[in-house]
């Protein structure tokens, strides 16, 4: 019988309460006082340094772009440093059979003095072909030229091209695509389909045979024009009653391409409103061709109205900002007293209403050039604090499109001081990431302490930077799944010392706003590891040392026989623990834990049973009022507004101004580095952006499923894809061999695979010496393997169609391979008998969904 027990502020269900509660653990000194003591003693004694007042300088790097069937696809914008061509994926350029790539340079009236090409393999390691010095001419601003590649590149494989131009400026800006070699794509075919579609949604009367494209259902917010999808209402795809008209060239972007699919995003500017208002639109397809039909898979339609600060657009205290799409909510804003900062349309303000003016405390954009280069919008900012004088310190991080770092991609961190209307930049860190990934680490962590210091995600490590620029601190490295957490409002972080996630004997807890470290150890024969926040509270787990071996499935693991819940002072708030159930993890969803656990078979593998659930009992907090709004509109629907009090300058002119920049003679740029061996990561791409990082396989296709993206490791190597699957695949690996029993299904497993690849390592072999099938088939397949625990069955199809099995491992050690399936049925390897049977697809799913869907498998 199930008890309902009270625990401070938890409720525990479990079914019996071990009364032993552990030893309360030792608040020690925190780690990070040496890193704060290092800041103190590291101050320079040099005197003072005189500021240099500058204006922001012109933009003044050309601009890229390919010609493709008679049009300019995949305009590209040039860095003047390295890049890590790991992480570079937003563009795939087509290469024709005869192997020319013809390509336009728009100068601005920069002097080209050289031009080169290189072109390597993806992952940037192995170069193929180099040209330093290309004979070209110019007229006008332009230079148009041929790169001509020798006959060294794989059909339908995709590698690194990176033009190379010597500016009277630069010695060397870089500017950086996939290409793939190609000999019959409808590419062309399908960007034409997609042109014609955004055409016509232009025109009500014309956009009336799209509907059969549409997938239009109530799980849309059609009351917004800001973000659409397939799935909106048709009114919504053909604009309401907005009527837009487009302005401009259309810019076109091709993301990824093959024998049947492809995907393409279209940027734009239109008018409305009678041209008043004018507004930034991107529009992402995803095309299939089969049959000679194209179809369209997934459509995304972004709008942003152009924001420009104007007694127009400002009454009462009231900001109107207008359409605002999707992927900019929620805004960036911060307000005290008289002062709100806030960022819209890739820029930071701060109004005053004690005297209604206004600042553009930061922007690229230029008045008097076309926008192409000053309007790059791969860069945001992080506002740190506001005073109550409106002196503002913020971040702003990404692409550089002018100034001083033009064309550098890093983090400045920069403080404007109101009174003297100056900006000054405290220090500038140095990036080969691009914008994107940048992006994704700082939205994973990115804290700024009472103590002023900067706590952030960067390259997989974990940083403290003090807001005068001295020597970051790398607080940890080599994050890997399970090794580390970050609660929800990023104000603590937790992580372990010891490299192996499953045997770490010391867990460390960092309060961010203090910069106050808890240390929690393990008892003598045990571990410990980190689990998850709730709340404000902290949530470990204890594992036994003896319990690690039997457990090896896929790789060690370690089940914890007890989860601990502890607040900042180490008071225990709850602890769970049952005799002979183990915890195989857990997942925080708001006020809930949710168990999973496990049992203990007598032959020393694992089985899990029901899970179980901890309710956190806390008093509801009073939520902030936020100064964002929104309305209604007929013609242009949903449009936002930030609200503040009126000014107090009844009748007086808004007074719009732009601060000057003061740089240090001496500039304080930070190189981080975290040392960091690998990068076992997981990136995930839809509608042609990074959608996030993962640390599982799992997690990262389960975040891009829906939208049919793309999932590939920190090698650029493609992971998982939701397309191109055949309706029907059977592997055949040749004959197979009978296992001698129950536990003897592994090791059959295993050689069937092995064999039919053609390796010789011996499965009996590397079992017997205690190897897990992860380390077996790395020893097989090395820098192939991908772990694909939590995965679906449905998602794992994809390595099938391209020619793998999949290893599933259920009920502990009990093995089979999936070695195909069809439209209704698995089909499945028994190693028992030796052949290939059919489950039902739904039977399937279920089947493996029980046992946490643990699988393995190798990519090409």
């Amino acid at each position: 019988m199930k008890e309902v027990i009270k625990d401070g502020k938890f409720t525990i269900r479990w079914m019996d309460i071990m009364k032993k509660m552990m030893k309360k653990v030792l608040i020690l000194a925190g780690i990070f006082l040496a890193a704060i003591s290092m800041f103190w003693f590291m101050n320079r004694e040099a005197g003072p340094t005189e500021a240099v007042y500058a204006v922001m300088d012109s933009a003044t790097l050309p601009v890229v772009s390919f010609d493709f069937e008679g049009q300019r696809i995949n305009l590209l914008r040039g860095y003047t440093r390295a890049m890590d061509t790991n992480y570079l994926r937003d563009m795939l350029t087509p290469l024709s059979a005869d192997r020319r790539l013809p390509l336009t340079i728009e100068t601005y009236g920069t002097p080209v003095e050289q031009i080169g090409f290189e072109v390597r393999s993806l992952d940037g390691e192995r170069l193929i072909e180099r040209e330093e010095d290309l004979l070209f001419t110019q007229e006008g601003t332009e230079i148009r030229i041929f790169c001509e590649l020798e006959d060294l590149l794989e059909k339908d494989r995709e590698y690194l091209f990176c033009l190379t131009l010597k500016t009277d400026r630069y010695e060397q800006v870089r500017y950086y695509t996939r290409i793939r070699y190609y000999e019959d794509l409808p590419l062309a075919e399908m960007v034409a389909f997609a042109k014609n579609f955004s055409d016509r949604t232009l025109d009500k009367e014309a956009a009336e045979g799209l509907q059969a494209y549409l997938e239009s259902d109530g799980s849309a917010d059609n009351g917004t024009l800001g973000h659409v999808t397939i799935k909106s209402s048709f009114d919504q795809i053909t604009w309401g009653k907005l009527a837009p008209v487009r302005s401009g060239n259309v810019q076109v972007k091709i993301h990824e391409a093959d024998e049947t699919t492809a995907s393409v995003t279209f940027s734009y500017k239109v008018t409305g409103n009678d041209g008043a208002d004018s507004y930034q639109v991107e529009e992402f397809f995803l095309l299939r061709k089969v049959n000679g039909q194209i179809y369209l898979l997934v459509y995304e339609r972004d709008m942003n109205q152009d924001f420009e600060m104007s007694e127009d657009i400002l009454s009462g205290g009231i900001i109107e900002l207008g359409i605002v799409g999707g992927r900019d909510l929620p805004l960036t804003y911060q307000t005290n007293k008289n002062y709100a900062a806030f960022v819209v349309d890739g820029e930071l303000w701060e109004y005053n209403n004690s005297d209604n003016s206004a600042v553009r405390v930061f922007s690229f954009k230029q008045g008097n050039d076309d926008g192409i280069r000053t309007e790059y919008g791969e860069h945001d900012f992080k506002i740190a604090n506001i005073s109550e004088n409106g002196d503002i310190d913020f971040l702003v991080y990404g692409y550089m499109n002018r100034g001083p770092r033009e064309g550098q991609c890093g983090l400045a961190f920069y403080r404007y001081n109101r009174e003297q209307n100056l900006q000054t930049e405290i220090f500038y860190m140095e990036s080969d990431k691009p914008f994107q990934l940048l992006d994704a680490e700082v939205s994973m962590l990115s804290f700024i302490g009472a103590n002023e210091l900067l706590y952030l995600v960067y390259d997989n490590g974990i940083y403290a930077i003090d807001f005068n620029g001295i020597e970051p601190v790398l607080i940890t490295n080599n994050l890997k799944k399970g090794s580390f957490a970050v609660s929800a409002d990023k104000s603590r972080i937790a992580w372990q010392e010891e490299d192996n996630v499953y045997g770490s004997r010391t867990v460390c807890v960092m309060y961010l706003e203090e910069g106050k470290t808890n240390r929690i150890e393990a008892a003598e024969g045990e571990y410990v590891r980190v689990l998850d926040f709730i709340g404000e509270d902290f949530i470990y787990g204890i594992a036994r040392e003896g319990d690690a071996a039997a457990s090896q499935v896929l790789a060690e693991e370690c089940p914890m026989y007890a989860l601990v819940i502890v607040d900042e002072a180490q008071n225990v708030q709850a602890r769970y623990e049952q005799e002979g159930v183990y915890i195989a993890g857990i997942t925080v969803e708001n006020d809930r834990i949710l168990i999973r656990r496990a049992v203990k078979e007598a032959d020393g593998r694992y089985t899990e049973i029901a899970s179980d659930s901890l309710i956190q009992n806390s008093e509801k907090t009073e939520e902030k009022e936020t100064p964002l709004s929104f309305r209604t509109e007929e013609v242009r629907q949903r449009v936002y507004r930030l609200n503040f009090a009126p000014s107090e300058k009844v009748g007086r002119s808004l007074s719009i101004t732009a601060p000057k920049q003061m740089i240090a003679e001496e500039e304080k740029t930070l190189n981080l580095s975290s040392g960091r061996t690998s990068d076992e990561r997981y990136f995930a791409y839809a509608a042609g952006r990074l959608n996030g990082i993962s640390y599982s396989a799992a997690d990262a296709v389960a975040s891009v499923y829906d939208r049919m993206g793309t999932v590939v490791d920190a090698r650029q190597n493609t992971i998982w894809k939701r397309l191109n699957l055949s309706p029907k695949k059977t592997l055949d690996l040749g004959p197979g061999e009978a296992a001698a029993g129950e536990t003897d299904r592994l090791r059959a497993c295993l050689t069937f695979w092995l064999r039919g690849e053609g390796s010789e390592v011996d499965a009996a072999a590397e079992l017997a010496a205690g190897r897990s099938p992860m380390e077996i088939l790395e020893t097989a397949f090395p820098g192939r393997v991908v772990n694909l625990e939590g995965v679906r069955a449905s998602w794992i199809l994809y390595y099938i169609n391209g020619g793998h099995p999949v290893l599933a491992l259920t009920e502990g050690t009990k093995a089979e391979l999936i070695m195909g399936y069809d439209t209704y049925n698995f089909h499945i390897f028994n190693p028992l008998t030796g052949q290939i049977y059919k489950m039902a697809r739904d039977d399937a799913l279920s089947y493996y969904d029980t046992h946490g869907n643990i699988f393995v498998t190798i990519m090409d």
